[in-house]
């Protein structure tokens, strides 16, 4: 198991982005998540949805991990919260 805390891109239940402090829209995404890979390429990546976020906006969040993390990777752990 590896030390590296997960990237964690949180969707709100207003639909707003974030990772760490950051509100991003759903363009930024893509390369705040290469950033932080090459920073921390061990890092695994979780999508935390809460629980009145749109299906479109927890797909915008995945989508921009999968473009981020290419083709072969597995795509990123979806977690709902309150």
């Amino acid at each position: 198991p590896s030390d590296v805390p997960p990237i964690v891109v949180e969707v709100s239940a207003t639909n707003d982005f974030r990772i760490g402090d950051r509100r991003l829209d759903a363009r930024s995404i893509k390369p705040t998540v290469i950033r932080m890979l090459a920073e921390e390429p061990e890092a695994s990546i979780v999508v935390q949805a809460h629980k009145r976020s749109t299906t479109r906006a927890v797909i915008q969040a995945v989508d921009g991990v999968r473009a981020a993390t290419g083709q072969g990777a597995l795509p990123p752990s979806v977690v709902v919260v309150e």
